[in-house]
């Protein structure tokens, strides 16, 4: 999805939940082939007492404003040619 939107305004944001190891995270982000992609980790679990998580994964599509848009729970294929224009037409 990243490199499928390159070029246009749009950011993708992993955040790790709970008490991780930035360089354990680092190691699952290089051995999957995400290491074009930062490491974020939410030790303290604030994003998820900002929006309603009732399980993880859960990815949320959160315009300029900082308003969530959609909300996708469980594990996605990102690549998707449907997931891709999911997300284009929300963006437009």
């Amino acid at each position: 999805l990243h490199a499928s939107m390159k070029g246009t305004d749009f950011v993708v944001l992993p955040i790790a939940v709970g008490k991780h190891e930035a360089q354990q995270v680092r190691t699952f982000f290089d051995d999957k082939g995400l290491d074009h992609l930062g490491v974020f980790i939410d030790s303290e679990r604030e994003v998820m007492s900002k929006w309603p998580v009732a399980g993880l994964p859960v990815s949320f599509l959160i315009d300029r404003d900082g308003r969530v848009v959609e909300k996708f729970e469980g594990i996605r294929d990102w690549s998707s040619p449907e997931m891709t224009a999911k997300i284009k037409a929300l963006l437009n």
